[in-house]
């Protein structure tokens, strides 16, 4: 697992609109870092090129001190890089467990889907929230059925369900309550002595 990733002197524009002009970050593991800036200054431009939705058009990523580039969101996970959006991913007609562990399934024997497998780890996901749902939420609920703010923590859950070393949350505090947002912060505290880093947009 990597240790470390630099961002230097990132460009990005689209056609002829600059995004991102000499952008620089460094994270290392065990580190809580916050990008901060007026809307449009680029800081969601930053995460993307980080965790591969957008390629850069100039400058350099560096994991560990080597230069690398991530032309694909799976490329970045693949790297150990997970990101949460504050725009939704989730697919509405599944259920909680489907969404988490959609293309990731453990299998048993037969090469069949674990069901009880996706269960119990579904169960210790949701597990890092008890006592902040508002719904009776569990493994088979619906994504449709949650409100805005639980579907927020069950993209969160599912980014840190790949048990990536970078967590990059993406204003994904926005639709969260007081309780939900204090529970996250205390999971924020766990991962950065668990040795991940977290960036903050």
């Amino acid at each position: 697992m990597a240790e470390s990733l630099s961002a230097r002197s990132i460009v990005k524009h689209y056609g002829g609109v600059v995004a991102l002009s000499d952008g620089n970050l460094e994270v290392q593991a065990r580190e809580v870092v916050a990008l901060i800036g007026a809307n449009g200054s680029g800081k969601s431009t930053m995460s993307k090129v980080i965790n591969g939705v957008v390629v850069l058009d100039g400058g350099q990523l560096l994991l560990d001190g080597n230069p690398t580039r991530f032309p694909s969101p799976q490329a970045a996970k693949t790297a150990g890089i997970a990101t949460v959006f504050q725009e939704l991913s989730l697919i509405p007609r599944m259920t909680v467990a489907e969404n988490i562990w959609l293309t990731r399934e453990p299998l048993n024997a037969l090469g069949q889907v674990d069901r009880k497998t996706v269960k119990a780890r579904t169960e210790e996901l949701l597990a890092l929230f008890e006592g902040t749902f508002k719904t009776g939420l569990h493994p088979d609920t619906p994504i449709a059925a949650l409100p805005p703010d639980e579907k927020q923590i069950i993209e969160i859950l599912k980014a840190i369900s790949f048990d990536p070393w970078l967590v990059i949350l993406d204003e994904a505090t926005a639709s969260l309550d007081s309780r939900q947002v204090q529970r996250l912060f205390e999971l924020v505290k766990k991962w950065k002595e668990q040795g991940k880093a977290i960036i903050f947009v």
